[in-house]
């Protein structure tokens, strides 16, 4: 059976066009609903099967795709200039060749970056030591969340990954959404607290907490000061 560190830089790996770090895959397993993973043997599987040679087909960009890509855009929002040809062209490359140095990096160190996890100081603010921008926002989460669903015979490693993806929901930013207004963003955001608060109380009182570990939402606030 698979570990969660192993599965993770399996993740990161095959897709690295989906996930950057280890919370980027954690927040995949155990948040986002209708992801294809479920409990199985106490850990969680991929009840696809292996797709990722079709990932690998797309993940990275032709460039002169990228140009005609851009090109169609903009004729489209009728934006385009015979005179911005070159530099539309520029940009297109730019934006290709970006992507793909990422791709190639997050493949060649899948290793590394599945040890890394979203960061913050005490305040939830992402602190300046990322080696990526994040600009993930927390799944609404719910019942049908995975973290809700934890099984009995649950392996120890995924365990601890779960209570991981509890800490980052308490941490993480406030969502920013177009489709959300401030006031909708702080509701949903408290929502997701309080469903994980639920959640790491529930585990605690199913399975204890390994010494260190916050029990609850409280306690979590009162370690970090």
């Amino acid at each position: 059976m698979p570990t969660l560190l192993e599965s993770v830089t399996r993740s990161i790996y095959n897709w690295p066009t989906l996930y950057a770090c280890r919370t980027d895959v954690l927040h995949q397993y155990f948040c986002v609903i209708g992801n294809g993973m479920v409990w199985q043997d106490g850990m969680m599987i991929d009840s696809y099967g292996d797709s990722t040679d079709h990932e690998r087909a797309i993940m990275l960009k032709d460039e002169d795709e990228e140009i005609a890509n851009l090109v169609e855009t903009l004729t489209r929002a009728g934006k385009l200039l015979v005179e911005d040809d070159f530099r539309i062209k520029c940009i297109a490359r730019v934006n290709a060749r970006r992507h793909n140095a990422e791709v190639i990096f997050r493949q060649a160190n899948a290793d590394l970056l599945a040890h890394l996890g979203w960061h913050f100081d005490t305040n939830g603010i992402l602190t300046g030591d990322q080696i990526y921008n994040p600009a993930r926002s927390i799944y609404p989460l719910s019942a049908f969340s995975a973290m809700a669903k934890v099984p009995d015979d649950v392996q120890p490693d995924w365990l601890a990954g779960v209570r991981e993806m509890i800490i980052a929901v308490f941490q993480a930013p406030l969502t920013k959404s177009p489709r959300l207004t401030h006031s909708q963003a702080i509701e949903q955001q408290n929502r997701n607290v309080a469903f994980a608060a639920e959640v790491l109380d529930s585990l605690h009182q199913r399975f204890g907490s390994p010494v260190g570990t916050p029990i609850s939402y409280m306690d979590w606030k009162t370690k970090i000061g």
